[in-house]
C-alpha cells in the first residue's frame, strides 16, 4: 500500500485513487456504450462518470422541458381576442 504524505501534511493512499479510476473507467464506458449517438456527443470530454451523468441530465432536462412547454403551447386556443390555456 503506497501512502503519501504531501507538503499540507494530508496522507493519500495511491491505491485506493488507483481503484477508484478504474472504476469510474468502467463507468464511463457503460454509460457512453448505452446511450443514442447525440447523447454520446454530449458527454464527450467529460472527466468523471459522474460528470458524464450530470450532463445527461441537464440535457434530458432540457428536453422534457422542451416537450412541456409544446404541449402547453397546443393547448392555447384563441377566444374572442384573448389567449387562453384549456387546461385551466
Amino acid at each position: 500500500m503506497a501512502l503519501y504524505i504531501l507538503d499540507n501534511g494530508v496522507v493519500e493512499n495511491q491505491n485506493l485513487f488507483d481503484v477508484w479510476d478504474q472504476k469510474d473507467v468502467v463507468a464511463r464506458m457503460i454509460i457512453y456504450c448505452n446511450i443514442e449517438a447525440q447523447l454520446q456527443v454530449i458527454v464527450e470530454g467529460s472527466r468523471t462518470s459522474a460528470d458524464m451523468w450530470d450532463r445527461l441530465i441537464l440535457q434530458l432536462a432540457a428536453a422534457a422541458n422542451a416537450k412541456l412547454l409544446l404541449s402547453k403551447f397546443t393547448n392555447y386556443r384563441y377566444e374572442k381576442g384573448n389567449l387562453r390555456s384549456n387546461d385551466s
